[in-house]
């Protein structure tokens, strides 16, 4: 069972409400089911600092209190002044072009500012590169690492290196096949790709030729979103998927795969882009080809968003992206103090289904931070 964004919104507000108290981190949050089961982590435990008595006006350290938006973080007033740092904490995220990733960052950095912890950021293309960056960020002492892997290939790498220097690890979105972590979060795209494909399903009235446009192959959102999207669509025998190819997650590439396989099956009339980038640029490459196509895609991207507002997407699903950098840092710090014991293995938040009917309700609201 994945964690509810209704109990999480609630969750936000209530702790908008409250007056100034000492921040504990002693709450435990409620467990989630795991469908993967990474071990956890040894971990080591920084010499404490002193910080500011501002930072202890919210218990932000409690997980179930974590804001889901910048809007609602926003609510709770202004960041405290930090006299010293508790800590620091490393981010070895996937790309930087990204709005996905850059949502993350902000929730990373707005977080750790928050709870008066630095953070180092790094940002890599591929999975070489990446290693570098972690072992680097090892020799600057981290005490915790918030990893995103740039790629299948070599993914386990940093954890191991993480492991063996004793500093936990929190995944992000994508997780290792190898190698310790404390908890993972990330939406839970089995069942949010299955919703998404399910509504387009019934848009093209159970029957037609669909493609899909692929994330990168091999990595957790590509897994889980084939399954999900797999799964609706098998209930549809009238539905045929004729062409999948990947496109890696970027909108150029989404144009020109959705160009090339709309030209090898002019009969197609559903599109599912696994990210929203992609589904944009399908949605781009059908329109340029003077044809209409019921395209989905996984996101929430404020710029599909819009393109769901103006009828070019016909829906997507929220991933509230800035509430897991957020999370992350949260489970992080309660990493360095030894208190895992509490923290799932995984926290997986069903995104949200928008389409033109609902949109309104979404756009602006922070979900990526400032990006919107």
């Amino acid at each position: 069972m994945s964690i509810s964004i209704k109990g999480r919104l609630i969750a936000a507000l209530a702790v908008a409400a409250m007056v100034a108290t000492a921040c504990s981190s002693s709450a435990t949050p409620t467990p989630v089911p795991a469908t993967v089961a990474p071990t956890v982590a040894p971990v080591a435990t920084p010499a404490s600092n002193t910080a500011s008595t501002a930072s202890a006006a919210v218990d932000l350290m409690n997980p179930a209190n974590v804001p889901m938006t910048l809007t609602e973080l926003n609510a709770l007033g202004p960041a405290p002044t930090c006299t010293d740092t508790k800590g620091t904490i490393g981010l070895a995220d996937a790309t930087l072009s990204a709005p996905f990733f850059e949502g993350i960052r902000q929730g990373v950095s707005d977080m750790a500012a928050r709870l008066c912890y630095k953070v180092i950021f790094q940002t890599a293309d591929d999975g070489t590169q990446q290693t570098n960056q972690v072992q680097q960020m090892l020799a600057q002492h981290i005490n915790a690492l918030i990893y995103i892997p740039s790629g299948a290939d070599a993914a386990s790498v940093p954890v191991t290196a993480a492991n063996s220097a004793n500093v936990p690890v929190i995944a992000v979105d994508r997780v290792a096949p190898s190698g310790k972590v404390v908890t993972f979060i990330a939406a839970d795209s089995v069942p949010g790709a299955a919703a998404v494909c399910e509504y387009m399903a019934k848009g093209i009235n159970g029957k037609g030729d669909v493609i899909w446009i692929e994330g990168q192959v091999g990595t957790t959102p590509w897994q889980a979103r084939t399954t999900g999207c797999g799964q609706a669509l098998a209930k549809y025998p009238d539905i045929h998927i004729v062409g999948k190819q990947p496109a890696d997650w970027d909108r150029t590439k989404g144009f020109n795969v959705a160009r090339d396989l709309l030209q090898a099956h002019p009969t197609t009339v559903g599109i599912f882009g696994m990210s929203d980038d992609m589904a944009v640029g399908a949605a781009q490459a059908a329109a340029a080809a003077g044809k209409t196509e019921f395209v989905v895609g996984f996101d929430g991207l404020p710029t599909a968003l819009q393109a769901v507002k103006d009828g070019k997407v016909n829906a997507t699903m929220i991933q509230p992206c800035y509430h897991f950098g957020m999370l992350a840092v949260v489970d992080a710090i309660l990493a360095i103090q030894g208190q895992t014991s509490g923290i799932p293995a995984q926290q997986l938040t069903m995104p949200i289904l928008v389409t033109k009917d609902n949109v309104d309700q979404y756009l602006g609201k922070g979900y990526y931070g400032k990006l919107g």
